[in-house]
């Protein structure tokens, strides 16, 4: 697939294939990071945007149902009223959900199902208010039912759908700043595989403000950003946060101040530690059989293996062999970050995560990396594609470059290896060049601090 991006963040344009190892070199602040974390972005609003709707929905009218139960409660006069208010709360929910269970076996999120169903809930609820004085007294009852109504029987196209994930994901990568400041040119992000357009959005003041779905099947089922070793560390804090993902439309002020109280974390750190967890221990007969070399080349990296202790919450590392072991909390200072960034992978495995079917976005791999180990993770990387695991880097570590071209080459991944330089131009904005053929561009511009520290 082929993503074209133009006037997003810093990046002016830039054309990135992603069918088999993808390179991103460059300086800071060129926008390398920004490529994966678009890419990030959209996989994820592609691939769950059905479950992602549904639970939105559920949530709205949930929290509808409960202002209405407040409102009903207190404008009953007597016990009677206050004893059906208690009953009408749970009833109604119950009403609008079961109908997912019945034997018609339909939804009330069904396309082209969902009115009839709706109607006849809502005909039944608003009589049942408007015969009960304690119901009928507030104008407030009828706007709320008014609001249940409308959510019920909204009906959204596919792209509008897809259009309001997409925009989520990015408030939380993004945090509402995808648009250029260095310039007011639209913003573009054309999704193509071969010759078929997937999508085309426009941006605006970093809104969504045109959607163009040609497939919703989106390039990849799943996608993991990699960013540091060190949000092992950070676990249970990470746990403690939510993404601006995780968080609807607000409309109480108390609730919206007290949400946006806790923590945030952006949505590739909390889906990279969810992962994480995920991983048990496998024998290594347990892996399949194209993965089991790779994680014995890791274990031997590494010396020793890496799992969530889900007792204990905390991630292990099992240093040495089987005859000769120790478990060790990666808390501890013997454990260094290097071993821990090849545990990743190994803990990605764990977590049969890694696949063909996902797309792997590696972030700088090379700072907790010495030269030494920058070359091994390197090859480590070579192996998952040969593997057919799609992975996007970003670096600027001439050895981490290096190392993949060579190893590319020596799998004859010709036709599946891509490496772009990411650079500044006169106008503050980036562009990034295919330099598959000439990565000697790469190579000059980051070894400059060394030219110049050396012969000048």
């Amino acid at each position: 697939m082929k993503l074209d991006i133009k006037n997003i963040g810093i990046i002016e344009e830039a054309s990135v294939a992603l069918d088999g190892l993808t390179v991103i070199a460059g300086e800071n602040d060129t926008g390398k990071s920004t490529v994966g974390k678009l890419m990030f972005a959209v996989i994820k609003a592609m691939s769950r945007y059905e479950e992602d709707l549904e639970l939105s929905k559920e949530q709205k009218v949930s929290k509808l149902i409960e202002r209405l139960y407040v409102e009903v409660r207190k404008n009953s006069k007597t016990n009677t009223d206050y004893r059906n208010a208690r009953r009408f709360h749970p009833s109604l929910f119950n009403d609008l959900f079961g109908f997912r269970k019945n034997s018609r076996q339909l939804t009330l999120f069904e396309e082209g199902k969902n009115t009839s169903i709706a109607d006849e809930i809502l005909h039944y609820y608003k009589k049942m208010i408007s015969d009960s004085p304690a119901f009928n007294t507030s104008n407030k009852v009828n706007k709320i039912i008014k609001s249940l109504e409308d959510e019920l029987l909204i009906i959204e196209s596919k792209e509008e759908i897809l259009a309001k994930a997409c925009q989520r994901a990015f408030v939380s990568e993004f945090y509402s700043e995808l648009n250029s400041k260095k310039t007011r040119k639209k913003a573009t992000v054309l999704c193509s595989v071969g010759k078929r357009d997937l999508f085309l959005m426009e941006l605006k003041n970093d809104e969504i403000s045109k959607f163009k779905l040609n497939d919703d099947i989106p390039p990849f089922d799943d996608v993991t950003f990699i960013e540091s070793p060190i949000i092992m560390h950070l676990v249970e804090a990470i746990e403690h946060s939510e993404t601006l993902f995780e968080i609807e439309n607000i409309e109480d002020k108390t609730e919206f101040i007290s949400r946006f109280s806790k923590p945030k974390v952006t949505l590739h750190i909390k889906d990279f530690v969810s992962k994480l967890k995920g991983a048990n221990y496998l024998l290594e007969d347990e892996f399949d059989s194209h993965l089991r070399s790779i994680h014995r080349e890791i274990t031997n990296i590494a010396n020793g293996d890496f799992y969530f202790d889900k007792r204990k919450k905390d991630f292990i590392y099992v240093k040495g062999n089987s005859q000769n072991s120790e478990k060790v909390n990666i808390r501890s200072i013997n454990t260094a970050s290097g071993i821990k960034s090849f545990g990743i992978i190994q803990l990605l495995l764990h977590a049969e995560i890694v696949d063909e079917s996902s797309l792997l976005v590696i972030d700088e791999p090379e700072t907790h990396l010495h030269p030494k180990w920058q070359v091994e993770y390197a090859r480590l990387l070579v192996e998952l594609v040969k593997n057919d695991i799609t992975v996007l880097v970003t670096s600027h570590s001439p050895y981490i470059i290096q190392a993949l071209k060579y190893y590319s080459e020596e799998a004859k991944l010709y036709n599946k290896t891509n490496f772009y330089l990411s650079e500044k131009q006169e106008n503050g904005m980036a562009k990034i060049e295919d330099v598959t053929d000439d990565l000697s561009k790469i190579f000059f511009k980051l070894s400059k601090p060394l030219q110049k520290l050396v012969w000048e």
